[in-house]
């Protein structure tokens, strides 16, 4: 039975041996999964930290952009309160410049008139020999000067 004892211590033996050698393989793998874990959780950290800047920005971003709408929305109301205000002036301008063209109309008409008044009553002047009159207001001077001459003739022929 020596050889069965052999046998028996050998195969003891190649399988302490193969123990042995899974152990170290295992140790051997533990050691290198181990900092792959640690890579791999590293680069997760770093992940998430990217993601929470990213977010971050991106809110702020979000804030900046809802500000310069508030902003755009206020300017566009000032803008329409303006335009409203301008389109009341406008509509009171027009009412003015209307009334102011009315007036000069019939300021043009009144001087028509006038003049044609004017020219008729040269005329008859003319043909009734009362020259005097018309060449004191012909001459150019003072319309006052001018009326007062003119009481004076009437009351100078008036007495005669």
């Amino acid at each position: 039975m020596p050889i069965a004892r052999f046998f028996r211590c050998s195969a003891a033996l190649l399988l302490f041996v193969f123990v042995f050698v899974f152990a170290f393989a295992a140790a051997d793998a533990a050691p290198t999964e181990k900092p792959d874990k640690a890579r791999e959780l590293r680069e997760l950290r770093e992940r998430i930290d990217k993601l929470q800047r990213d977010l971050v920005k991106s809110e702020e971003s979000r804030s900046e952009a809802a500000d310069a709408l508030s902003a755009s929305e206020k300017a566009i109301s000032e803008a329409n309160r303006n335009l409203a205000i301008l389109g009341q002036e406008q509509s009171r301008i027009s009412q003015s410049l209307a009334e102011v063209k009315r007036a000069a109309d019939e300021a043009k008409a009144d001087a028509a008139r006038q003049q044609d008044l004017l020219g008729r009553l040269i005329r008859h002047q003319y043909m009734h020999g009362n020259t005097d009159g018309l060449r004191l207001l012909l001459d150019g001077q003072d319309v006052g000067e001018v009326e007062r001459r003119m009481r004076y003739l009437g009351y100078v022929s008036r007495m005669r």
